[in-house]
């Protein structure tokens, strides 16, 4: 799936964004590590956003960002006939309030 949203990325087909994939963790946050691996490309060591798989992933992923690192997080699900506000009971209100902004935002784009 990582492939084919960059094919699209590359296509002109998601615009005013810089996409690749997919690609390693530490190659899309660090430029250290894709530099020392000779990762190269838009994106490589300097990803904004990050795309998982599934849920369970996001979810991983994004409680690891919180509580490890301090993170900000926004939980949404795209590819429905709607957005989909993904959030934890635990989660902080600005992460709540920044994921229906975020959904509210898709819904825009969509139209």
């Amino acid at each position: 799936e990582a492939a084919v949203i960059s094919k699209m990325g590359q296509r002109g087909q998601i615009i005013d964004c810089e996409i690749d994939g997919p690609l390693g963790m530490d190659n899309a946050l660090s430029s250290f590590a894709a530099e020392v691996k000779k990762v190269t490309g838009p994106v490589a060591g300097r990803a904004d956003l990050l795309v998982v798989p599934d849920i369970a992933s996001g979810n991983f992923l994004g409680k690891s960002a919180v509580y490890f690192a301090g993170g900000k997080i926004a939980g949404l699900i795209l590819g429905a006939s709607a957005p989909i506000v993904i959030v934890s009971r635990a989660d902080s209100s600005p992460s709540k309030l920044a994921s229906i902004a975020l959904a509210s935002y898709s819904l825009g784009e969509q139209q």
